[in-house]
């Protein structure tokens, strides 16, 4: 169910820090109460020509009093202060959460990359133009500011009231007219937002890219330092240029605020200085009066600012929670299909039979004009090798993720088992496939868990994969072997592996996993033609009963295959074997035999 506010989520998650707010207004207004009074006590000890015990008798219950007043306070503050922490933690885990139930498909759109980014803002205070923003943790400190301001202002009011209603203008109006100015100030901001958060995000794009070791290599060679220089200094130019733009004006309206403050207690000085000259008041009254109206004026710019804080935590909580509450997959509930290993034979691979069909499967990325891949009609089943080779920008990754399930048809229909695919939840898609990308990623985990996952692990059927990955001398050679942890940018002790071993590596995962469904798409394409050759014939070897999809650039590495399916223009333009389609010499034929004239050329070293 979506929440509908601020308030209402504080309250369903912890209810006592309401109990504390319970004690916490009351308590701050006392303390601000006594302040104000404590100089009156001690000027009316005075006036009165009370005794020096008398004098510190009052002074002490009062000082006494405020001490126990700001004791509770401050604890109730803490108490405050750490449910908000707790709720701020519960909050970043639910959006830790949400970013990893995401499907795929929608992590790759702008809308969902914009939601989750001003959910971000919302929960780690921090806008794209640098400014910081008040975390939504601290909404709960300062509604109960806000609240316990409010009631001294009212209390204040009474009491000011009680020499002079006429004052009350006095004292209400110069706050409300600084509340109006410093509006202004938040209209100017946001109306230079667009311009500030642009060039804040390819300022720091460029101060990134300087600093990331990745680019280091080219930056050094190809000279690319002074375009970085370049581009840093024009953006940064342009923040400075509306930063100066911004404090010219706040500082003009600062001297207008400053001004109307002193005017104001001019005012107010003035009059009860009156009052006093003419009798109707004591000094020490002069001084309590003072002090109330000081400490009216203060509470309610407080109280002001305090609001605005509030309103802006409840529109960045609406952000978090608009994201957070975005619908986590797109599957239509009503078909359902056993899982593999509810299938006859289970805990077989050998006996597990998988048919994948495609009808009429279109797909168009987001905003694009036009399909990239179109009308593609497709079955293949269990123990068929198929290989899948086209240009650069034919469609082969996608059609891969459309086959896996991490992206879904825009149109046709994919079945597993007769069973629409877009019909099932993610996780019970992705249990059928074992998949090697070209573009890997790893956690800063051990190598046995970074391919075994987390849990107990088969080390006999690692150690199996590892040598079909021919990677098992390299962690043999290793001082913890398996477990060796990975990723040195996190663990100082990890191996930073070359891309050759870690494309071996993710091989070796996607064989752990012994699914129906293999599906390598380039993961050796750092390696040399003929190692890609061995190690393609290698997987189909062990995988021989499993249905496997190999995507290569080299058609000789595919040529095992039972099936070959050449992408052009989105579409199958020609499919069959090896020796088929050289016979039918169209656009296969001819690939190979480029691709041959200048692999024996290389090899000939004549290229």
């Amino acid at each position: 169910m979506k929440r509908k506010s601020l308030l209402q989520y504080q309250w369903k998650k912890n209810r006592t820090v309401f109990f504390c707010g319970f004690f916490y207004v009351p308590t701050g207004i006392l303390a601000g109460l006594l302040r104000v009074y404590l100089p009156k006590a001690v000027l009316s000890e005075l006036e009165t020509s009370q005794t020096v015990a008398h004098m510190g008798m009052t002074l002490l219950v009062i000082s006494v009093a405020l001490l126990l007043l700001l004791l509770v306070q401050t604890r109730l503050e803490v108490s405050i202060s750490r449910y908000g922490y707790l709720l701020l933690q519960e909050m970043r885990g639910e959006y830790a959460k949400r970013l990893l139930t995401a499907n795929y498909e929608e992590m790759e759109t702008q809308d969902f990359r914009s939601a989750r980014d001003q959910a971000k803002q919302a929960i780690y205070g921090e806008r794209m133009d640098g400014k910081n923003i008040t975390p939504v943790n601290d909404f709960m400190k300062n509604l109960l500011s806000a609240l316990t301001n409010i009631g001294s202002v009212v209390l204040y009011i009474v009491m000011i009231a009680q020499v002079s209603p006429i004052l009350i203008p006095v004292l209400l109006l110069p706050p409300m007219l600084i509340f109006y100015l410093d509006g202004k100030v938040g209209v100017r901001e946001k109306k230079n937002w667009d311009a500030v958060a642009d060039a804040a995000q390819k300022e720091a794009y460029t101060r990134e890219r300087a600093g990331d070791f990745t680019y280091a290599k080219d930056i050094r060679l190809y000279n690319m330092k002074p375009w970085l220089l370049g581009m840093y200094q024009k953006y940064a130019g342009i923040r400075l240029g509306l930063k100066k733009e911004e404090l010219l004006f706040t500082g003009g309206l600062a001297v207008i605020n400053n001004v109307i403050n002193y005017l104001q207690i001019a005012c107010i000085c003035g009059f009860f200085l009156y009052q006093a000259w003419i009798g109707r008041i004591t000094i020490s009254d002069v001084v309590l009066y003072f002090g109330a109206a000081a400490s009216l004026t203060t509470a309610l710019l407080t109280a002001s600012q305090t609001m605005v804080d509030l309103r802006l935590m409840g529109i960045n909580y609406q952000k978090y929670a608009d994201f957070v509450d975005m619908p986590e997959s797109k599957f239509d509930e009503g078909e359902t299909l056993p899982s593999k290993v509810e299938m006859p034979g289970a805990g077989h691979p050998d006996s597990e039979t998988v048919t994948l069909e495609l009808q009429s499967v279109s797909y168009r990325f987001p905003d694009a004009d036009t399909d990239l891949l179109h009308n593609l009609n497709l079955t293949v089943k269990s123990g068929e090798r198929i290989a899948v080779v086209g240009l650069n920008g034919a469609g082969k990754t996608t059609l891969m993720k459309l086959l896996c399930g991490l992206l879904t048809p825009t149109g046709g229909r994919i079945l597993l088992n007769g069973v629409d695919m877009s019909t099932l939840p993610p996780e019970k898609r992705y249990e059928w496939f074992s998949c090697a990308f070209q573009d890997i990623g790893f956690l800063p985990v051990s190598v046995q868990e970074n391919i075994c996952g987390y849990g107990k692990a088969d080390r006999f059927k690692l150690f199996d994969c590892l040598e079909n990955a021919g990677i098992i001398d390299k962690i043999l050679s290793l001082p913890d072997s398996v477990n060796t942890l990975m990723e040195k940018d996190i663990n100082e002790d990890a191996v930073d592996f070359s891309g050759g071993e870690k494309q071996k590596l993710a091989l070796a995962r996607a064989l752990y996993q012994d699914r129906p469904v293999l599906i390598l798409d380039e993961p050796t394409a750092a390696l040399d033609p003929l190692a890609e050759y061995e190690m393609y014939q290698r997987y189909a070897d062990f995988a021989k009963d499993k249905l496997s999809f190999f995507v290569s650039h080299r058609l000789s590495s595919t040529r095992f295959c039972t099936r070959i399916l050449l992408l052009q223009d989105g579409c199958f333009a020609e499919q069959g074997t090896h020796e088929e389609l050289l016979k039918k010499n169209g656009v296969y034929a001819e690939l190979f035999r480029l691709q041959s004239y200048y692999y024996n050329r290389e090899k000939e070293g004549t290229v």
